[in-house]
């Protein structure tokens, strides 16, 4: 057992492996330098702040027509070791959607946001090694939500994490331009 949140399978596995295991009941399955991650299956809390938040993306892409906002898609970040993650929410600008984006294939890249929406499970230094992966492979922008305390981290980068408080607003900067969230309209439940 990894910690209270995942649990991890003791030998590597290859992607091919990987995406025959079967969903399991209660968990969600990601692969992480081969090593397959179980983890517990969100809370009503934590789907409820996903879906405000997809909703209000989703309205501001759609607007803009600037790509794609997806719920809990693989996303395949590294070939060897094989790392699969699937951000809680992700945006992909329309230069670089897949020629068939909706084929039955992981995207082998990193969204242009990935989104992880933190439950009581958890731990910080595992969604930091999330955060990081998640940078290393292309990400530009990499929200982290903690419903509890009502708070973000917003990271552009490996040294640029900026946090905020329920008086600020998560902001789309150059990746989603125009995208302007306060955190008080987020958690208003």
């Amino acid at each position: 057992m990894m910690n209270a949140s995942s649990e991890e399978m003791k030998a590597p596995i290859t992607l091919g492996n990987f995406e025959e295991l079967p969903e399991e009941d209660g968990y969600k399955l990601e692969l992480v330098r081969g090593f397959v991650v179980r983890e517990p299956r969100p809370m009503p809390l934590h789907g409820r702040i996903a879906a405000r938040l997809t909703r209000f993306l989703d309205e501001h892409v759609d607007a803009s027509e600037c790509g794609v906002v997806l719920v809990e898609v693989d996303f395949l970040l590294t070939e060897q070791p094989p790392t699969v993650r699937a951000p809680d929410i992700a945006f992909v600008s329309t230069g670089r959607l897949p020629r068939e984006p909706y084929a039955p294939a992981y995207w082998r890249f990193a969204p242009d946001l990935a989104v992880e929406i933190l439950s009581p499970a958890n731990r910080a230094a595992e969604m930091q090694h999330k955060v990081l992966e998640y940078l290393d492979a292309g990400s530009r922008l990499v929200w982290v939500i903690d419903p509890e305390r009502r708070t973000a981290v917003s990271h552009g980068s490996r040294t640029d994490a900026r946090p905020l408080g329920l008086d600020e607003a998560l902001s789309g900067g150059e990746v989603l331009p125009g995208f302007h969230l306060p955190l008080a309209q987020l958690f208003d439940l």
